[in-house]
């Protein structure tokens, strides 16, 4: 361990694993930032990932995806894995002989409690609130303090819920550093489980979405209920003269001649086409990786007032606080109409999607890092 000018940094190649339900195929933003992470890291160090997934060719990280089949319903799932995941850690220990695991979300309890068994530091990854919500906050935000679902399927699912997230509770107590992804999931962690977090943004790689902008839609992004997809339609409804283009899924359907709809396969040709980004969120949004990508490429940002849509966007973008308020919305993108606050807006976004670059979360994740080994 050196220190140079008040910063620590590790002088030595550590071995890594990694633990967690997912991580290739993508399923989302969380694992893309997770494999961000492990790519920069296998640049000094031996990372391993252990995960139920398939290869990814070309990677820098040893790569080692389990075939298991699961079983449908989350939670009952995650239940009955625990046990197989486990004795995979045991055999990844026992193999890899590693310095430090790294877990997020689904098998944090599972990883910590091996971690602990066999002496390794650990450090958790919160990018979701299935350490405390059942549906993620779809049904309740925290502010409500109910960790319930209004859905059937997960209601039925509640005993195998509660288990799990013991687990995950004591996994978070026991744990040797725990990041979160935004100042409101320190907070709600603190407030509910008892346990304080650092805070490392999502890991953007800048280069992978900046884009060549020549167009001007109005951009949604992963078309969902709890992502406020019936908020998007009533607004492109009364819209009709303003171009809509929805991402992320292509089999979503819509009889509006406003609203085109794609994949998200090609990052780069989306945001190329974007004037403004939406972010309508129902439920509490930790940090939703868009709104960075959205503000690298000048794109300001309509956001509702939910989770840590408000820190994310800070003043580079537009809040929308009674979210249920379609009038609301029309004006604030109406605004944007006006060039001059457009492009000062456009600006000041650019500026502030720095505070989020890859490059400065990995300075801050290896300054944690080598507290840790301090």
């Amino acid at each position: 361990m050196k220190r140079l000018k008040n910063q620590l940094y590790i002088d030595f190649a550590m071995k890594i694993l990694y633990s967690n339900k997912s991580l290739y195929p993508y399923e989302g933003g969380a694992d893309i930032s997770a494999f961000t992470l492990l790519e920069h890291l296998a640049e000094k160090h031996e990372v391993s990932a252990y995960y139920i997934g398939d290869i990814k060719e070309n990677s820098k990280v040893k790569l080692y995806p389990q075939k298991i089949k699961q079983k449908k319903g989350l939670w009952i799932n995650l239940f009955f894995l625990r046990r197989k995941w486990k004795k995979i850690l045991k055999k990844a220990i026992e193999k890899e002989k590693p310095d430090l695991i790294i877990s997020q979300d689904y098998f944090i309890g599972p990883s910590v409690k091996i971690a602990k068994k066999y002496g390794v530091k650990s450090i958790i990854f919160l990018r979701s609130y299935f350490h405390l919500s059942i549906d993620n906050f779809k049904s309740y935000l925290p502010e409500e303090g109910k960790f319930t679902s209004k859905d059937l399927i997960y209601q039925l699912q509640w005993p195998f819920f509660k288990f799990v997230v013991k687990e995950s509770k004591w996994a978070l107590k026991n744990a040797d550093l725990v990041c979160s992804v935004s100042n409101y999931m320190r907070d709600v962690t603190l407030k509910f489980c008892n346990v304080k977090s650092e805070v490392v943004r999502p890991f953007v790689s800048f280069n992978e979405c900046k884009a060549e902008r020549k167009g001007d839609y109005i951009l949604y992004i992963n078309p969902d209920k709890h992502k406020g997809k019936e908020i998007f339609e009533k607004i492109a409804t009364l819209l009709p003269l303003k171009k809509f283009l929805v991402a992320g899924k292509k089999d979503y359907k819509t009889e509006l001649m406003n609203v085109d709809v794609v994949g998200f396969e090609d990052k780069k040709e989306i945001y190329s086409k974007g004037r403004l980004l939406l972010v309508p969120s129902i439920f509490p949004d930790p940090h939703p990786r868009v709104v960075v990508e959205a503000m690298v490429n000048g794109i300001p940002c309509v956001v509702s007032d939910r989770g840590g849509l408000r820190e994310e966007v800070g003043g580079a973008g537009v809040i929308v606080e009674d979210i249920f308020d379609i009038d609301e919305w029309v004006k604030k993108i109406k605004a944007f109409d006006d060039e001059e606050f457009y492009k000062k807006m456009s600006k000041y976004s650019q500026f502030k999607a720095l505070e989020f670059e890859d490059k400065r979360q990995f300075i801050r994740f290896e300054h944690l890092l080598s507290k840790l080994f301090n």
